[in-house]
């Protein structure tokens, strides 16, 4: 059960990047704004499995010298599923205001006795994605640096990408292509 829950939000989440190919570029950005809270329930088929929330900041963060919202998305297990399975899961972003990029995201994962402290800082500007990890037992990080296609984002930027997309340019059949990471 516990894997299933797991893929079944992963798969949501992930699909999301194999969406169609984007004609032009996105609008600027009306389609959240510091400050903004969503509430989410998963479902597997009538139940009520887990609750999810995003939150963009109230304040506006910077990162390099660029402003960025700082997006966090949380998820978590309902409480008649936790005795099987618990997942309390926080996934961050800091997003440019002014490119929509992704120059840190963050995972912090507790998924049953699944632990992941990670983050993820993006350059642009020579397609490089460094990613350091903490171990949960000694507490020291690993780090590992990855080439990445131009305008690469995490998922909770690529989520956000979507919204500010006017989809009124988009015809039933268009490709929406999203490098994600």
């Amino acid at each position: 059960m516990k894997k299933l829950v797991i893929g079944l939000v992963l798969v949501v989440a992930f699909c999301s990047f194999l969406l169609i190919k984007q004609k032009g570029t996105p609008n600027k950005n009306t389609s959240f704004s510091p400050g903004e809270e969503l509430e989410y329930r998963v479902h597997l088929a009538f139940f009520t499995v887990g609750k999810a929330r995003t939150i963009v900041d109230k304040n506006y963060h910077k990162v390099d010298s660029k402003t960025c919202y700082k997006v966090d998305a949380y998820g978590v297990t309902s409480d008649w599923i936790s005795w099987i399975s618990r997942f309390d899961d926080n996934w961050g972003a800091y997003v440019d205001t002014t490119s929509g990029n992704t120059h840190i995201a963050y995972r912090k994962l507790k998924e049953g006795s699944y632990r992941r402290d990670e983050v993820v800082t993006f350059d642009h500007e020579k397609n490089k994605a460094e990613v350091k990890v903490k171990d949960a037992e000694t507490g020291k990080e690993d780090i590992k640096v990855y080439d990445i296609p131009p305008n690469t984002k995490d998922i909770v930027t690529g989520f956000l990408h979507l919204r500010v997309i006017d989809f009124s340019r988009i015809s039933k059949g268009d490709t929406i292509t999203l490098s994600g990471f």
